[in-house]
C-alpha cells in the first residue's frame, strides 16, 4: 500500500478510534500513549498529534456536551439582548451577535491596516470548566498559535488568515520545537504601528515567564524574533514608546523585582524603513 492511501485509512481509523472513545470511556492512559506512539512511527510527530487532537476532542464531549454548549451560548445571547436595551446603539454602539473564531483572542491587538491580530495557544483539554491552556505542560504541546480577522470580509471562515508565530526552542528540558508559545505574554503598540510581544510561557507546573520577544508587521502580516530578554516574563506590563518591560510574574521567585525599568529596543529591522516610510526605532 502506498503511503497517501495508507495515511488515508489510518487517519479514518483515528477519528472511527476517537468515536469509540466518546462511546466506550477514555482508554489507559499508557494505551493512548502507546497508540500515538505507533502513529508517530508510521506517520510522524505532527500527524499523530493530530489524531490524538481528534481523541481528545471526542473524549472531552462527555464531560461537557454539545447540548450543554449551546444552551450556554444560548444564554450569553440572551443576556447580551438585554444589556443592549439599555443603551442607545447609536450613541454608545452595541455588541453584535456572537460568531465562531479559530481563536480564544486571549491577545487581541486592532492594526492600523483596519485588521485585529488575535493569538493565544493550543488548547489540550476542550471542556471549559478544566485548564484548557497548555499553562503546566512542557514540550511540544505548550504551543503558541495568531490569527488575522479582517472584518471586510465579515465574520465567515474566509475572515481569518493564519499567522503562525515563529517556532522556538523552549529551555524545558525537552528543547522540542513548536510554534512560540507567547501566551501569558504581554504586547503593545510600537510608534511605528507595530505590535511588540514579550514573555510567554515556559510551561510546568503553574507555569513560568519566558524571555521570548517578537515584533508583528501589520504590513507584511510577519512575525519577527527580537533577542530574547534578560529575564523571563510572565503577564508584564509593557510601556508604549521604546519599549519598556515589567513583570509581577518573573521566571524565578528570586528574580530581583525591584530594578528600575529598563528600555528594551524591540526592532527586528532597526535600521531599516517600514512600509510608507516608517522608521522601526527612534
Amino acid at each position: 500500500m502506498s503511503r497517501a492511501p495508507r495515511s488515508a485509512v489510518l487517519s479514518a481509523l483515528a477519528l472511527a478510534t476517537a468515536l469509540a472513545v466518546a462511546v466506550a470511556g477514555p482508554a489507559p492512559a499508557f494505551a493512548a500513549a502507546h497508540h500515538t506512539g505507533d502513529e508517530a512511527a508510521v506517520l510522524g510527530e505532527d500527524h499523530a498529534r493530530a489524531h490524538a487532537k481528534l481523541r481528545r476532542a471526542a473524549e472531552s464531549t462527555q464531560g461537557y456536551p454539545q447540548t450543554k454548549r449551546t444552551a450556554s451560548l444560548a444564554s450569553l445571547q440572551e443576556s447580551q439582548r438585554k444589556a443592549n436595551a439599555g443603551f442607545d446603539a447609536a450613541r454608545s454602539g452595541r455588541f453584535a451577535e456572537f460568531f465562531p473564531s479559530p481563536d480564544f483572542g486571549v491577545h487581541v491587538a486592532q492594526l492600523p491596516t483596519g485588521k485585529v491580530l488575535l493569538f493565544s495557544f493550543e488548547r489540550v483539554e476542550a471542556d471549559p470548566t478544566k485548564e484548557t491552556g497548555p499553562t503546566n505542560t512542557i514540550g511540544r504541546t505548550n504551543a503558541g498559535r495568531a490569527y488575522l480577522w479582517d472584518p471586510a470580509k465579515g465574520t465567515g471562515a474566509r475572515a481569518f488568515k493564519n499567522v503562525e508565530p515563529p517556532a522556538v526552542l523552549m529551555p524545558d528540558g525537552t528543547y522540542a520545537p513548536r510554534p512560540a508559545p507567547f501566551f501569558c505574554a504581554g504586547h503593545s503598540y510600537l510608534p511605528n504601528g507595530m505590535v511588540g510581544v514579550f514573555g510567554g510561557n515556559v510551561g510546568g507546573k503553574g507555569g513560568s515567564g519566558a524571555k521570548l520577544s517578537f515584533v508583528f508587521d501589520p504590513w507584511t502580516e510577519k512575525w519577527f524574533r527580537n533577542r530574547d530578554m534578560a529575564v523571563g516574563r510572565w503577564y508584564p506590563s509593557v510601556v508604549t514608546g521604546r519599549t519598556a518591560g515589567r513583570s509581577s510574574c518573573p521566571a524565578s521567585p528570586s528574580a530581583v523585582r525591584a530594578r528600575p525599568l529598563r528600555w528594551w529596543s524591540a526592532s527586528p529591522r532597526s535600521d531599516a524603513p517600514c512600509p510608507g516610510g516608517r522608521s522601526t526605532s527612534r
